[in-house]
């Protein structure tokens, strides 16, 4: 009899740790310094008012009546396939005499990168 209660112990045993473990394992996938989210950056609501506060006011380079005032504005299509990724990375966007704000240029940067 003590060894079917020691089987039965071993057993017991045996099957807490995989219940245990099972549920140690059950859980998410996302790392603890993972921050990464799955929002995308609308251009209605987020990109086009940057451009159209940074880029197209005031005689600045996209504002209406310069050679390149419908460039971006208004038009996602034309923004993505611009070069302005390129641009903003290598500081050539925006233009001497302009800002942009940190911020604002991350968040173009990203909106170009999704």
């Amino acid at each position: 009899m003590k060894t079917n209660g020691a089987r039965a112990a071993v057993l017991m045993l045996g099957m807490s740790a995989i219940v245990i473990g099972g549920f140690a394992a059950c859980g998410s996938d996302k790392k603890e310094d993972d921050d990464s989210t799955d929002t995308k950056i609308s251009f209605t609501d987020t990109v086009n008012p940057i451009l159209k506060g940074s880029c197209a006011t005031g005689g600045k380079c996209h504002a209406v009546g310069t050679t390149e005032s419908t460039q971006y504005v208004d038009k996602e299509s034309s923004f993505k396939a611009s070069t302005a990724k390129a641009q903003l990375e290598n500081n050539l966007m925006p233009k001497a005499g302009t800002t942009i704000s940190a911020a604002d240029k991350q968040t173009l940067l990203d909106f170009l990168a999704q």
